[in-house]
């Protein structure tokens, strides 16, 4: 079991406040904890590497299962999340208006749902999040988020150096739409149901990858 906090390497500092790396194991037999969480002022985006957490708003009975790569605006209301028997998940919180810088658009947009980052970062997030389930350590996995992470820092001052002639700002402003509509909201959750449906349809032993502990 751990629950740490990690420094970013220098060259991230400026965007990258630090990454959490959570790894539970529960009793099969047994029901996982509830965990509440109260408000807090944080933004980034999130790895689940091993079981997906419910959020339930305990105010409205509403019930949100978070995409494999999740990013999260601030919260502003208590919620109650329900893990699974084994949880492994590592979460990058970002400083404050990095994830704008990188992403370009506002994290207020985002409101207090999971979003489903591939919807947002194309392709790359799966990519990332598919190495890190093959990832042998603890610290294996934070070299490839830093990796993915350096590329993506670059992308961004290199946008901010030149003018783009490429879509990215209608792309932008088609997020934008997409989740003030709800829109966003709703591919999410398609895209969560289908992921769950093919997990509930593999294996088992193909989701049983150990992670050596070396932190």
């Amino acid at each position: 079991m751990i629950f740490t906090h990690i420094a970013p390497k220098p060259v991230l500092r400026n965007f990258v406040r630090d990454y959490l790396i959570a790894h539970f194991r529960f009793d099969h037999e047994k029901p996982a904890p509830l965990k509440p969480y109260a408000p807090k002022p944080e933004q980034g985006i999130t790895f689940f590497v091993r079981g997906r957490p419910r959020s339930v708003n305990p105010l409205t009975g509403e019930v949100q299962t978070a995409p494999p790569v999740s990013i999260f605006g601030q919260q502003h209301r208590r919620c109650d999340v329900h893990l699974a028997s084994e949880f492994l998940m590592l979460r990058v919180h970002f400083q404050p208006g990095a994830l704008f810088r990188l992403l370009k658009v506002p994290l207020y947009e985002y409101g207090e749902n999971y979003f489903d980052a591939e919807l947002v970062l194309n392709g790359e997030a799966r990519d990332v999040s598919e190495r890190l389930s093959t990832a042998r350590s603890y610290d294996e996995m934070v070299a490839l988020i830093e990796e993915y992470l350096v590329r993506r820092v670059r992308k961004a001052k290199h946008m901010c150096a030149e003018p783009r002639n490429d879509g990215a700002p209608k792309r932008r402003v088609w997020i934008r739409e997409k989740i003030r509509s709800g829109q966003l909201v709703d591919r999410t959750r398609k895209r969560v149901q289908h992921d769950v449906h093919q997990q509930e349809a593999e294996p088992e032993s193909l989701c049983e990858r150990p992670v050596a502990p070396d932190r």
